[in-house]
């Protein structure tokens, strides 16, 4: 179980990184995945000026991985 969950979390890496390691692929593929989240309104809007930066910075973290797939 161990080997298992060791290989899918080493194989996520933040956008930023993934951006650098497979360009445009990589845009793409957050650019995809963002319009999926709008398309099926899994996320409802907030104002941005009533954030914390921490808040925005958490909510940016936790939708923005990218996983190499085999």
């Amino acid at each position: 179980m161990h080997n298992m969950v060791t290989g899918i979390v080493m194989t996520q890496m933040s956008a930023q990184r993934g951006i650098k390691k497979f360009g445009q692929r990589a845009v793409d593929a957050v650019i995809k995945e963002y319009v999926q989240l709008d398309d099926k309104r899994v996320l409802s809007p907030e104002d941005a000026t009533k954030l914390t930066a921490e808040q925005k910075q958490k909510a940016l973290d936790a939708i923005t991985l990218l996983k190499e797939k085999r």
